[in-house]
């Protein structure tokens, strides 16, 4: 490993260099250059009264926001924890240098509101800073960091700018099992025994967990969906889909998710007296139906269409060298951002859950755990990032996002998009996580150039109503 700060050695022109935690010190030193010498910084754009984007500074940022973290590999940072509040306060210093209104509610959501959002419908952009643990350095964070970025770059030129920054609280399901919860509270998609009922993963109630978090139960922002133009959030790509380049990933839909939980019974018996011929074993169901939802998934892929399956959670009973297993659950995660596509293949899933439990003798369970339905972005907004993109010459594709995100929430009552910055490491959740700095330069120079556009864009809809 170089030491922090030093330049790495050249490589070959037009691959991006990763960016990785612990690694973005002394970045003006290490910053990419062309073939003429122009640093990243300098090839993004500047305006006449000398604003320019500074990707050292966002990177700076996020290498600030690292060190926030629990001892141990990567970033820790689990919402309403002692890290996380010290999150919200170096968000809250963030607005105070910039001039922005700081708000935080009672659930734990921060705003950051120009002066100009009181005359004018506001671009909102932003993320979240809770992580899960062990994390890397830019999941949710690089939206909340380029937020900043453009806000500063857009009231630099026009102090009535109606831009606003905003990190929504307990984006991941690390604390309670579910995740996306302050987005959902702020909107009320959770139901209103929520506060009471939700408990996160130790047990506690959510109302409890807010009050030792130092949330005030009574707190409120001024935040309301009317007087919001658009909102952007952009995030690192969680997998290897934008590899190891400078292309800016923008997103025309966020995948649905089906989680299901299939249990096997059959007979626990002891492993020596029982023959082969005799056995009902849950597990060789359960291993039957791995294998054969990895060759639907391949076939899924054969034919171009988009769709995960994963099954990362199985559970024996018994569960001992010496018995065969009598019962065996298994937790399906099946995503897909075309709703005929998810709902083909989770029928598909149970045929073949029963069709192995009719040939090993065992009784089978299919009860469905949760659904997500996919949810497609803004037509508008993203036809302006991707105009934006065209103008300034910047590499990009529209690219699916596999994950859930805030961005789901919001785009049910705001025009809203995504854009993804290639990640060269192609692992997310991970201290490796990393993101390339032409593409985080593409995706600040795309959504700086379609501020003008987003700005009006509340105005032209509510006229054409």
């Amino acid at each position: 490993m170089r030491p922090a700060g030093s330049i790495a050695p050249a490589r070959p022109r037009g691959v991006a260099e990763p960016v990785r935690a612990g690694t973005v010190a002394g970045l003006d030193a290490a910053l990419p250059e062309d073939e003429a010498g122009a640093s990243l910084d300098a090839a993004l754009p500047e305006d006449e009264a000398g604003a320019s984007l500074d990707a050292a500074r966002v990177l700076s940022d996020l290498d600030e926001l690292a060190a926030i973290s629990d001892p141990g590999p990567g970033v820790t940072r689990v919402a309403y924890t002692q890290r996380d509040a010290e999150g919200r306060a170096w968000f809250a210093r963030r607005c105070d240098e910039l001039g922005l209104r700081f708000e935080v509610d009672s659930h734990g959501n921060c705003f950051g509101w120009s002066p100009g959002c009181d005359e004018r419908p506001a671009v909102l952009v932003g993320s979240h800073l809770d992580s899960v643990r062990e994390a890397g350095s830019y999941d949710g964070v690089l939206g909340v960091v380029v937020g900043f970025e453009i806000a500063r770059r857009a009231l630099t030129r026009d102090p009535g700018a109606p831009v606003a920054v905003v990190s929504f609280a307990c984006e991941e399901s690390t604390r309670f099992g579910i995740g996306t919860v302050g987005s959902r509270l702020l909107f009320g998609d959770l139901d209103g025994g929520a506060l009471e009922d939700l408990q996160d993963l130790d047990g506690t109630p959510l109302r409890e967990v807010l009050s030792g978090a130092g949330l005030d139960p009574a707190a409120s922002s001024t935040f309301d969906p009317d007087g919001i133009a658009a909102f952007v959030e952009v995030h690192v790509d969680q997998g290897s889909g934008l590899g190891d380049t400078g292309t800016v990933g923008v997103v025309p839909a966020i995948a649905g998710c089906i989680r299901t939980r299939i249990s096997w019974r059959g007979e626990a018996s002891h492993s020596g007296a029982h023959a082969r011929s005799q056995r009902r074993n849950a597990l060789l169901g359960a291993a039957r139906f791995i294998v054969a939802a990895e060759d639907l998934w391949s076939e899924i892929d054969a034919r171009g269409e988009s769709a995960t399956v994963t099954i990362g959670w199985l559970e024996n009973r018994p569960n001992a060298p010496n018995s065969v297993v009598g019962t065996t659950d298994v937790v399906v995660d099946l995503r897909s951002p075309d709703a005929a596509v998810l709902t083909a293949t989770e029928e598909a899933l149970e045929r073949i859950a029963r069709d192995v439990g009719e040939e090993g003798g065992l009784e089978v369970d299919v009860k469905t755990l949760g659904r997500i339905e996919p949810v497609e972005m803004s037509a508008a907004v993203v036809g302006i990032l991707r105009e934006s993109a065209r103008d300034a010459e910047v590499d990009h594709r529209l690219f699916p996002s596999m994950a859930g995100h805030d961005t789901e929430v919001l785009a049910h009552r705001i025009p809203s998009a995504m854009l993804f910055v290639a990640n060269p490491a192609g692992v997310s959740h991970n201290p490796a996580e990393a993101i390339s700095r032409e593409s985080l330069a593409g995706a600040l120079t795309m959504l700086d150039r379609a501020l003008p556009e987003l700005f009006v864009m509340r105005a032209t809809r509510l006229e054409g109503e």
